[in-house]
């Protein structure tokens, strides 16, 4: 996914580095079903979402010093988390077909039973 955001946006890549690790700690794992922050930190960290609640009741003050209006902020934050959620998605669509053709790389098919061998019970 870092290779992604990389190839498609190679002069800002870095700006994009952090909704992309968030999207990745923060997306259940397809064995363990839980997310990888989870069972590092034992919680799920909380994301944009939270903290904007948070600041908007009031429990957190935002910073006098933002640099742009709070709605360029949230517009710039709405598209960044779009495009994580896309090369998420891109991401776990493709993964299983991978699974399945490293798995078959060595497989070989099974030869049926050879019948002119006789069993006796």
């Amino acid at each position: 996914m870092i290779n992604k955001v990389a190839s498609d946006n190679p002069k800002s890549w870095r700006k994009h580095l952090g909704f992309v690790l968030w999207a990745i700690r923060e997306t259940p794992n397809e064995t363990t079903g839980v997310p990888p922050a989870l069972l590092v930190w034992g919680r799920v960290p909380r994301g944009p979402l939270a903290i904007l609640k948070d600041t908007m009741t009031g429990k957190v003050e935002l910073p006098l010093n933002l640099g742009k209006t709070a709605s360029e902020y949230l517009e710039e934050l709405r598209r960044n988390l779009e495009k994580a959620q896309d090369y998420a998605t891109a991401h776990t669509e493709n993964a299983p077909q991978r699974y399945v053709s490293r798995y078959n790389l060595l497989a070989r098919e099974k030869s049926h039973l050879r019948l002119d061998r006789k069993f006796w019970f």
